[in-house]
């Protein structure tokens, strides 16, 4: 994904990205339906995930294969039916949501850390580690990035590790791009100049002044790339380059449901729609942060 938000501007004090209180950036970003909206999906799906033993009526694993366990409709029993093992969908759906978010939580993670380093590098170091740093960017980008993905869940091998591995490659070139392009405006402002001059080292420059403001375009970022990385996890699992069965994940439960569509549904809209809730939350809060994290907008 090449979306990149718009560039943050450090004000002339150098603390741009930390010049709106907690409490107003909160209030702010409440203050608005996407925001609101995008909150409470993700803080429901968190929280479901997180309390998973608790809300779970049966484990996702077991299964009932009589006559009357298999592919159930929604009922009191199962509120969103069963699969064609007899496995409480509502159960594998809460577990499932576990190892997703986990998975993508990990790789962006990763993916804002060595990005955001390459892109350091490179806009401070300059020179052929410039040139070196972001041509490699550009081969990465040259990939479509589900075949980037899929070639590198294979090489490492099928499982979490894969998943985790490719997630974060395909993110590192966005997050170091935008970092590069941060670091270099920040590096023409006038207390960078002032702490050159009174002779302020690269690390010192580096975690005082524009570490700080990269931040708010990092997080606004990171919710982006964590609806991608949702994306990419439950389609490397579906084609069975992730996740593998029986372990409840939202792309196994889809690739699963296809030999069942017609005669059972509810097998594939229940993990469908999950994927939905989940991007669609991120992405409206991340609309919401974008506009919360911006220090301009305090003073309109």
């Amino acid at each position: 994904m090449n979306t990149t938000p718009e560039l943050v501007l450090p004000a002339d004090d150098g603390t741009a990205g930390l010049s709106i209180g907690r409490s107003s950036i909160v209030g702010r970003l409440f203050a608005t339906p996407q925001g609101c909206i995008g909150g409470l999906i993700i803080a429901v799906i968190i929280a479901a995930a997180l309390c998973a033993p608790l809300i779970a009526r049966y484990d996702p694993l077991q299964q009932d294969l009589s006559s009357g366990g298999i592919l159930q409709g929604v009922s009191g029993h199962h509120i969103l039916g069963t699969d064609d093992l007899g496995r409480d969908i509502f159960s594998r759906i809460l577990y499932g949501g576990r190892i997703s978010l986990f998975i993508a939580g990990a790789a962006v993670a990763l993916a804002v850390v060595l990005g955001t380093a390459l892109g350091t590098i490179a806009a401070s170091a300059g020179d052929w580690w410039d040139v070196v740093i972001m041509r490699l960017m550009d081969a990465l980008l040259a990939f479509p990035v589900l075949v980037l993905a899929i070639a590198l869940s294979l090489a490492v091998g099928r499982g979490m590790l894969g998943l985790i591995v490719a997630v974060t490659v395909v993110n590192i070139p966005v997050f170091t791009r935008l970092t590069r392009a941060q670091v270099l405006h920040i590096n023409t402002q006038q207390y960078i100049t002032a702490a050159t001059a009174i002779g302020a080292g690269a690390f010192y420059k580096i975690r005082h002044h524009v570490i700080p403001n990269l931040v708010n375009a990092l997080i606004v970022q990171a919710t982006v790339a964590l609806s991608f990385a949702i994306i990419i996890e439950a389609g490397l699992s579906f084609l069975g380059l992730g996740v593998q069965a029986p372990d409840p994940d939202w792309g196994v439960m889809i690739s699963t449901a296809e030999t069942f569509m017609i005669v059972a549904p509810h097998m594939m809209l229940a993990p469908a729609g999950a994927i939905f809730l989940t991007v669609l939350g991120l992405n409206l809060l991340g609309d919401a942060l974008s506009d919360a994290l911006d220090p301009r907008a305090s003073h309109e």
